[in-house]
């Protein structure tokens, strides 16, 4: 699943791969040098990740169940790029 809902600035980016993740996925985000947060939720809403960020940054995280999930980058004008992506458990 590769869906992408942006609004905003488009030099504003976030990417999440590989799709589909195995056990873990790295995230790829670029808050255009203003500070920004990225939260990343599973499918029942809980919050497994925050992370501040300035500019470009990369982060991986491991050990995620088989499931959907979705990374919201916000900035600091309140902008969001959301990117939903899965985890197989193959």
């Amino acid at each position: 699943m590769i869906a992408i809902e942006a609004s905003g600035d488009m030099n504003t980016f976030i990417n999440a791969f590989p799709i589909p993740a195995q056990d873990k996925v790295t995230l790829e985000f670029n808050g255009n040098d203003q500070s920004s947060t990225i939260y990343v939720y599973n499918a029942k809403g809980s919050l497994i990740l925050k992370k501040e960020a300035t500019g470009y940054e990369k982060t991986e995280i491991s050990d995620l169940q088989s499931g959907y999930y979705m990374a919201v980058l916000v900035s600091s004008e309140g902008k969001t790029i959301t990117k939903k992506f899965v985890v197989s458990g193959e």
